[in-house]
């Protein structure tokens, strides 16, 4: 149970670090097109 659990844990902090970035490219990218 603890190497599952690590593992979720890894996806998880990768997931926010993915959305942080895409929403960080977003903005960026909205202020390019404007």
């Amino acid at each position: 149970m603890n190497k599952k659990t690590n593992l979720h844990a890894i996806f998880q902090i990768i997931f926010y670090t993915f959305a942080l970035i895409w929403k960080q490219n977003t903005i960026l990218y909205i202020i390019i097109i404007l």
